[in-house]
């Protein structure tokens, strides 16, 4: 970007703005707060240019569930398809405009998507509607439109929280080249996740009679693009237990349909949380263990019919499972199960092709594996 930019008025008077800093990050903070379009709705997604509410500044973040809050994120915005929109500010006098912020933003999101309740969500929108005078139901109503209600679009939130399908912005009015290749990094490595980072440079003339904001986005790779557009432009909606498994018998695959059966009833026998959702025409089914009072999802079973073991995260945040003895020993136990394929590694999304498991021993093997990690989970120690 250039350093000045000259603007041009009716009577062809040329005045030069040049670039500038944010007298105080607050300042900034509340920029945003008061105009989210300055968050490029339509550089995140050309094809259906997201738009946004503000649920809260300062919005905590637990590290259990049902615990007090430990880290206050800048803010937190809803896009109209309730995805929850994490966004950091930083300026560039703040040294940790730079890697330091990833690490801050990943322990939110990290624990925001296990600790955080829909409802949580719900009632700190309403209460910021409420501090800033303003109606919830017509700030929620010019989001959604006429074609959804409000309990569809909070049921929407809640399935993107179970389904960990949030987006993460870091914000500055300069964005450091080193952060740039992080923030492509992640995007490259994630599945559902996405990250994005928003450089909104700030132009002045000497009085500040003029002044202008220049929003760019960093992260939207040719590649990204393509990723998201099955992933951006469909929303996830939860499903009841009955439509899912209709789904899955129409897919004439009996050895998939019986598997699902099979971790269904091991999921219900151990009073594991259940999630069911589609997306255009994939489901997803996820059972959620509890560990130490926090919502544990260790597999999804998702399209093509692959029972996918969600390592990446086990291995991050959850010990075990981030000692390599462990890992080994889990895919000495996997490789003895039909249609098992590593990808990624064992610390990436290894998973189980459904199909090939064709008898009930093979079945049976599945959910012995399954019983171990869980117990791993539960007893790191032992």
């Amino acid at each position: 970007m250039p350093a000045s930019i000259f603007v041009l008025n009716g009577d062809s008077k040329l005045t030069e703005v040049k670039q500038s800093e944010f007298d105080y990050e607050s300042k900034f903070q509340e920029l945003i707060a008061n105009h989210p379009e300055l968050l490029p709705g339509e550089l995140i997604n050309p094809a259906k240019p997201r738009r946004w509410i503000l649920v809260k500044r300062e919005m905590g973040i637990p590290d259990e569930e049902e615990g007090g809050n430990r880290w206050s994120l800048d803010h937190l915005f809803l896009d109209q398809d309730g995805i929850p929109t994490l966004v950091e500010v930083k300026t560039v006098g703040d040294p940790r405009a730079r890697r330091e912020v990833v690490a801050q933003m990943l322990d939110y999101a990290a624990n925001a998507v296990l600790n955080w309740k829909v409802d949580t969500i719900r009632l700190a929108f309403e209460q910021q509607c409420e501090d800033s005078r303003t109606d919830s139901v017509d700030v929620l109503a010019n989001l959604i439109g006429p074609n959804k209600s409000p309990e569809e679009f909070w049921e929407s939130v809640k399935t993107n929280l179970e389904a960990q399908k949030i987006r993460m912005i870091f914000l500055a009015d300069k964005i450091s080249e080193e952060l740039k290749t992080i923030v492509c990094f992640l995007n490259r490595q994630m599945e559902v996740a996405e990250v994005l980072a928003v450089e909104l440079q700030y132009f002045t003339n000497e009085n500040k009679t003029i002044q202008t904001l220049v929003p760019t986005l960093y992260g939207e790779t040719a590649a990204l693009k393509s990723k998201r557009s099955s992933t951006s432009i469909s929303t996830s909606v939860q499903i009841s237990k009955e439509d899912y498994l209709q789904s899955i018998a129409q897919q004439d695959s009996p050895n998939r349909l019986a598997t699902i059966q099979s971790v269904l009833a091991w999921a219900e026998q151990n009073s594991h949380g259940l999630s069911f959702s589609r997306a255009n025409e994939d489901t997803v089914f996820s059972p959620a263990c509890v560990v130490d009072k926090k919502r544990v999802y260790p597999i999804n079973c998702k399209q093509p019919g692959r029972l996918v073991l969600r390592m990446k995260e086990l291995a991050r945040y959850y010990p075990p499972f981030d000692a390599i003895e462990t890992q080994k020993q889990l895919e000495t136990m996997l490789s003895q199960i039909p249609g098992f394929v590593i990808r990624g590694g064992m610390t990436g999304l290894p998973y189980v092709d459904m199909d090939k498991l064709e008898t009930a021993q093979d079945r049976e093997a599945l959910i012995q594996v399954l019983d171990w990690i869980v117990y791993q989970l539960r007893n790191p120690g032992n």
